[in-house]
């Protein structure tokens, strides 16, 4: 008579459930309004590597799924944000999006084939608060981007 040994199995299925620490809502969130716009960020990355400081944003990142922090705009009045610089998705979906203290979503940036490499991004802002955020789903890629200073605005880094 054979025995099974089940404690190597069950703890091998758990093992494999376990090893996607992406959740639901962050797949989903990708064009989930509600999610984007909210005051919080939830996201995950099998791996990040860069830096983002008050005038760039040097980031190379793999599995990233979520939304996260770039910056917060500060305006005194309705302007135009520009940034220069080179955005490489090479795997999954990836945006960058731009939120109002109205709640008002604008997508600035999102990886469409003739989108990649050289990239100058205009940011509408308005009056007020603004926040920069990075979206992706199962994404791979860099992103090197500076912002050209304004006299309208200032650029901060969130502290999360």
């Amino acid at each position: 008579m054979r025995k099974i040994h089940l404690v190597p199995i069950i703890m091998s299925a758990l093992l494999m459930a376990g090893c996607s620490n992406v959740s639901a809502m962050q797949q989903k969130g990708y064009e989930d309004k509600e999610f984007l716009t909210s005051d919080s960020c939830s996201y995950t990355y099998q791996s990040k590597v860069g830096n983002v400081d008050s005038e760039s944003a040097e980031l190379e990142f793999k599995g990233f799924s979520g939304n996260d922090y770039l910056w917060y705009v500060d305006a005194s009045e309705d302007t135009q944000v520009e940034c220069t610089g080179s955005i490489n998705v090479n795997k999954g979906d990836f945006k960058i999006i731009a939120v109002s203290e109205d709640k008002e979503l604008t997508t600035v940036w999102e990886n469409i084939e003739s989108d990649n490499n050289e990239n100058n991004i205009i940011i509408d802002v308005p009056e007020g608060r603004n926040v920069i955020k990075i979206v992706g789903r199962k994404s791979s890629g860099d992103i090197n981007l500076r912002i050209v200073s304004g006299d309208s605005y200032t650029v901060l880094v969130p502290r999360v």
